[in-house]
């Protein structure tokens, strides 16, 4: 049988349910910076990221009504939390490199995503430095396995 799609035309609905519906019980997701060098894949758990700790970190609620309307391209839906950058200042000395972030459902103690960045984006943190960072989720089709 052919993969199932999510095409164009329900695709944004299901992602602001996902992101955004008002939903009674349900708190809003938190961001982390993590601080191992993982690669993360479709195994990865809470437990294998190691938190930043580094002075001037926070974690970041993302709250639900903040999720930008999806924008479908090409079978695929997009959306930001907000449209400006979450800033983090490095205001100490310290030995983390951030080697990514995650959105976590802290209730369940899950991860909901996690993204490594790119090569050139990690690096050891100095003081004074600041790290910008637009939280995004995508949905997509995907063939499994």
């Amino acid at each position: 049988m052919p993969d199932q799609l999510l095409p164009n035309e329900g695709i944004a609905q299901q992602l602001a349910s996902i992101l955004s519906a008002p939903i009674p019980g349900l708190l809003p997701w938190t961001l982390i910076l993590w601080v191992n060098d993982i690669t993360p894949d479709a195994d990865t758990v809470l437990g294998d990221l190691v938190e930043a700790t580094f002075p001037g970190y926070a974690r970041a609620t993302l709250s639900r009504a903040d999720w930008t309307v999806p924008v479908v391209h090409s079978g695929c839906a997009h959306s930001t939390w907000g449209t400006d950058p979450i800033l983090w200042f490095v205001t100490g000395p310290t030995s983390d490199v951030v080697y990514g972030y995650a959105m976590v459902d802290l209730i369940l103690g899950v991860l909901r995503t996690v993204q490594r960045f790119d090569n050139a984006d990690i690096q050891p943190l100095a003081p004074g430095q600041r790290i910008a960072l637009l939280p995004e989720y995508t949905l997509t089709s995907a063939p499994c396995p």
